[in-house]
């Protein structure tokens, strides 16, 4: 994971929205890196931030946007997913 490394030495986390993507081509460092760095907020009807069950494709834990519908999906995740994004920030860099 060369060039994984390097990137992933350079960010601290990553908040997918809604996103389709497939870690499967992934080392194991790869991950483990994404399952402790990455979280993706995927359209459902459960409270905003529960983990959403079923199969996970993404390799990162993927918790409830609260909304199915695209259209505020957005804006009822936003919160979350700034406060994510600042949390792993502030404990990486303090």
């Amino acid at each position: 994971m060369g060039k994984g490394r390097e990137l992933t030495s350079r960010i601290t986390a990553i908040a997918f929205t809604d996103s389709v993507h497939d870690a499967m081509q992934l080392d194991l460092n790869g991950h483990k890196w994404l399952q402790a760095h990455a979280i993706n907020y995927v359209r459902s009807s459960l409270p905003l931030g529960s983990k959403v069950p079923g199969k996970n494709y993404s390799g990162c834990p993927e918790l409830s946007a609260g909304k199915k519908t695209k259209v505020f999906f957005g804006f009822f995740c936003e919160l979350f997913f700034y406060l994510y994004i600042f949390t792993h920030f502030v404990m990486n860099h303090t």
